[in-house]
């Protein structure tokens, strides 16, 4: 026996729910548990009774039922995310320190008459060990290291300001010259590597729970 038009409303209304509340993690396996929901309905309908909705049991914690069965998926999902982040956030940050490094003289050849500074290397390692500290602070939601500085003008300066102190040092240290104009771009590029890490990771997180939701 087909269910009743308006138990086929509340069917389909179900069905709805319970796939939105399972969680499921991308698009094949939500059409895949919609359609077994369906069938689990219309068999139930043909073996006839009352309201077969009603019958279902306890959506809520039929729900949670499917959340614990996707969640290794949405796991492992979660942990792509990370990994996208971090290697997005690396290219940027090596792509920024490449571009601020090159000269027309002196340091090591990369093409006829373009040079990198002996710089690139210890500042492309320090920009890099930012960005994990940058993602795991994000992660872990350590508020201090969290700041989008993009959004605060004072104290993307003061970082900026701060890490010009500590290239004068490394420089004074080991009795390099040190141009100011150089200089400025070097640090710029560290500090706009740190922003974009943060960028980066909020632009997925936002993207992950459009599509998944908060809980994993």
């Amino acid at each position: 026996m087909r269910p009743r038009r308006e138990d086929r409303e509340k069917i389909d209304a179900l069905v709805e729910r319970l796939v939105r509340d399972a969680g499921v993690p991308n698009a094949r396996a939500r059409a895949d548990l919609r359609r077994e929901l369906a069938s689990h309905f219309e068999d139930a309908a043909e073996q006839g009774g009352d309201d077969v909705v009603a019958r279902f049991g306890d959506v809520a914690a039929i729900a949670d039922g499917f959340r614990r069965a996707y969640r290794p998926m949405r796991r492992a999902l979660y942990a792509a995310k990370v990994l996208a982040s971090l290697v997005a956030s690396v290219a940027v940050a090596i792509a920024l320190q490449l571009v601020a490094h090159l000269q027309t003289a002196g340091g090591v050849d990369v093409v006829d008459g373009v040079y990198l500074s002996p710089w690139y290397r210890p500042a492309a390692h320090v920009s890099m060990a930012l960005v994990v500290i940058a993602l795991a602070a994000w992660e872990l939601g350590i508020e201090p290291l969290c700041i989008r500085l993009e959004h605060r003008p004072a104290r993307l300066l003061a970082t900026w300001g701060a890490l010009l102190v500590v290239v004068y040092a490394a420089h004074l240290l080991r009795a390099a010259a040190l141009d100011p104009v150089q200089a400025l771009e070097r640090t710029a590029a560290t500090v706009a590597a740190w922003t974009a890490t943060l960028a980066i990771a909020a632009r997925l997180d936002l993207a992950y729970l459009r599509r998944f939701g908060a809980s994993l």
